[in-house]
């Protein structure tokens, strides 16, 4: 951090380590998962809240330790639920007219893949991540409320979230 700050400038080092911690969420969002085949485990679903908090959190502890200079950073995000699959599904829709009213009906069934006898799964067209609910920061150091506020800004603007929604204090 040091070597950053001679190089740049104190403003400069900070402004450059919020944008690489930032850069570092979006990426990671944005890296698709591997299809996984029938010989390797998938993961559970806590498993996968598991690791996808834990990427949220070193992402923000990285950009904290950039704002603050101090390796000493924890960080905790507190997830609102579980991943959410979005499923294709075929609709149909019958319409009967008659001389007094118009009857609709519509029907969605999910679109499967495989066999009857390999048991089928329904297509997935796409994964939500779950929201963030709230991240708590904790950092030696912070005497300065402008830093306090800076790096809730920040978590706040890599999270989505409001910062109303992050705590920020010092410790250790």
């Amino acid at each position: 951090m040091k070597k950053i700050k001679d190089l740049f400038g104190e403003k400069t080092a900070v402004v450059f380590c919020v944008a690489a911690g930032v850069a570092l969420l979006c990426f990671s969002f944005l890296s698709k998962p591997t299809e996984t085949s029938d010989s390797q485990p998938t993961v559970g679903a806590s498993d996968e809240i598991a690791v996808y908090s834990h990427m949220l959190e070193s992402g923000l502890q990285s950009a904290v330790a950039c704002m603050t200079g101090s390796d000493n950073v924890k960080v905790m995000v507190t997830l609102d639920s579980t991943f959410e699959n979005v499923y294709v599904s075929d609709a149909s829709i019958n319409e009967a007219v008659t001389s007094e009213k118009t009857d609709v009906r519509s029907e969605r069934q999910l679109v499967l893949t495989g066999s009857a006898g390999d048991g089928q799964m329904p297509v997935v067209v796409k994964r939500i991540p779950p929201k963030v609910k709230g991240a708590v920061i904790v950092c030696d150091g912070l005497a300065n409320n402008n830093l306090k506020s800076s790096i809730a800004a920040m978590a706040a603007t890599a999270l989505n979230i409001s910062e109303t929604k992050i705590y920020v204090t010092g410790g250790y």
